[in-house]
């Protein structure tokens, strides 16, 4: 499952289907908080089963899904991606923290005010 807010609204997309329903990710996040995921920036959440991997390019970082897309990761977020065993470390391709985990809530990092 992948969530992004688009002004006023949230696309989500499901192995189900996808849409667009008229909600505050904020809120959206608050229904999330059952489902294991991570909040990856300051308009995206994505379950924990959809992720691969986070990779550095450049100086940000960004996640790649099993779906094949990718989306921006803020720096406001990496830490627990690392902590979470998902971020690769650019020069060994290999992995950095303690082994997925599949209990992480989506409210996640909400506390934390990032504008990207």
């Amino acid at each position: 499952m992948l969530v992004s807010a688009a002004d006023h609204y949230l696309d989500v997309v499901t192995t189900e289907a996808e849409g667009r329903i008229l909600l505050r990710f904020g809120d959206a996040l608050i229904d999330l908080e059952t489902v294991p995921g991570f909040r990856i920036h300051r308009s995206h959440w994505v379950a924990a089963s959809e992720l691969t991997r986070v990779r550095p390019e450049g100086r940000r970082h960004v996640a790649h899904l099993r779906s094949g897309k990718t989306l921006p990761v803020s720096d406001a977020y990496v830490d627990e991606l690392r902590s979470a065993g998902l971020v690769e470390d650019c020069a060994t391709g290999k992995r950095s923290g303690r082994k997925p985990s599949t209990s992480i809530s989506a409210q996640g990092e909400t506390r934390r005010a990032s504008s990207g």
